[in-house]
């Protein structure tokens, strides 16, 4: 049903076809495989930043959005509507098989005869782990909807309060975290596309709880920005 959604939205394609016919060079595609490797680096960088550098009210915010991400998102939302990306649909069998498997045999071209991509490695080290009901921190296989979207998109949202030029940089790169996602099998399009406003509306309802902290005690010294639950 995912791939239905996204060949509908898509105009007949899947979106990958798209992003293989701008960026599938070997070169462009193992870049783009690093720079999503490194969003879990991030997770920890973006934390430490937060907590040591950021304004208290930036910091109540980011940390009160960062766990209502994780936990609503990324437990609720992955239990509620479970599935598994593109590069599993060879293992599980739907009938959109065959839109993916061109995607997947060019990864694995990629990967054997040109640059080793991490996606390709550890989407088989992930299915096996699924596969032998092994639970350890981030060996989970759900796809829908993509925290690694929502995060991004936390990052920019958070960034843009920081400083104009850090926020100019963080919306690409959030961009290319969506891209990724698609290029390299791990999710459909509309996994990024119903993380993202989500997101969004739990930035706002995090301004909203952050603005009432900030008029107690919690934060106090630090005057409320006007509109700052949706700035």
């Amino acid at each position: 049903s995912l791939a239905t959604a996204d060949k509908f939205l898509f105009l007949g394609y899947q979106p990958w076809q798209f992003t293989h016919a701008v960026f599938g060079d070997a070169y462009l595609t193992s870049w783009i495989d690093w720079i999503y490797s490194k969003w879990v680096v991030l997770l920890y960088l973006s934390v430490l930043c937060f907590a040591v550098f950021a304004p208290r009210y930036d910091r109540a915010r980011f940390f009160l959005s960062y766990g209502a991400s994780w936990l609503l998102i990324g437990v609720v939302g992955a239990y509620l509507l479970p599935s598994a990306g593109p590069c599993y649909t060879f293992i599980t069998g739907p009938v959109s098989t065959p839109d993916f498997l061109p995607l997947m045999e060019r990864l694995k071209e990629i990967h054997e005869d040109s640059y080793r991509l991490q996606a390709w490695a550890w989407q088989d080290v992930l299915w096996r782990a699924h596969s032998h009901k092994i639970y350890a921190f981030a060996f989970g296989i759900s796809a829908m909807p993509s925290m690694h979207n929502a995060i991004a998109v936390l990052y920019a949202l958070s960034a843009a309060r920081l400083g104009k030029w850090i926020g100019i940089a963080a919306w690409p790169y959030a961009a290319l975290i969506f891209i990724g996602s698609i290029h390299l099998g791990w999710h459909y399009a509309l996994d990024g596309l119903v993380a993202a406003p989500l997101t969004v509306g739990l930035w706002v309802l995090c301004g909203r709880v952050a603005d009432w902290l900030a008029k107690g005690e919690s934060l106090a010294g630090e005057p409320v920005p006007a509109g700052s639950a949706l700035g």
